[in-house]
This record gives C-alpha cells, structure tokens and sequence, in this order.
C-alpha cells in the first residue's frame, strides 16, 4: 500500500487529475451501466466505497491484524450487499 502511496506522490500535478479525471469517467460509467444517473457526489461516493471494501479485503489480516481473518469473505459480502442496496436506492432518487 505505500508503494501505491509513493507512486502518486510522485506523479505530476497534471497526471495526478488525468488520473482523476480517468477514475471519475470509469466509476461513473460503471454506475450508469447499472442504471443510475451519474453526477460527481454520486461517482465519488461509489468510488469511495468501492475501493473501501477493496482496500479492507487485500489488508486483512497482514495491515488490519485487528480484524478477524475468518470472517474477511463475510466482511466483504455484507460490504458489497450494502453497497449493491444503496445503489438502487439511487436508481430512483433525483440528482441533488
């Protein structure tokens, strides 16, 4: 995770927002794949939570040895069926 970190710190301001600009394009393409109308609150949070359980799943049990390594799988599923929930809440709810 901190040679991740390391990458970005060294990446130009310039790459740094075309790599933004590329993950806000790709979240936001994923979300109105599945039908939900993509505005930048919304991508941002997708991509937040996203990368949360992605992040979460790949630490445990060697960066989060406080977490229970026997329930990473489960962990994750409830993430991902919470995720999958709000999302087609946003189906339906207006763009603020």
């Amino acid at each position: 995770m901190e040679e991740q970190q390391l990458i970005f710190r060294r990446l130009s301001k310039e790459s740094y927002q075309e790599f933004r600009r590329k993950q806000l394009r790709l979240f936001g393409e994923i979300l109105e794949n599945f039908g939900i109308k993509a505005d930048t609150a919304r991508v941002n949070l997708f991509t937040n939570l996203s990368l949360t359980a992605m992040v979460v799943r790949r630490a445990i049990p060697d960066t989060l040895p406080l977490f229970v390594p026997e329930a990473a799988d489960e962990t994750i599923d409830f993430q991902l069926n919470a995720i999958v929930d709000a999302l087609e809440k946003l189906k339906t709810a207006p763009i603020p």
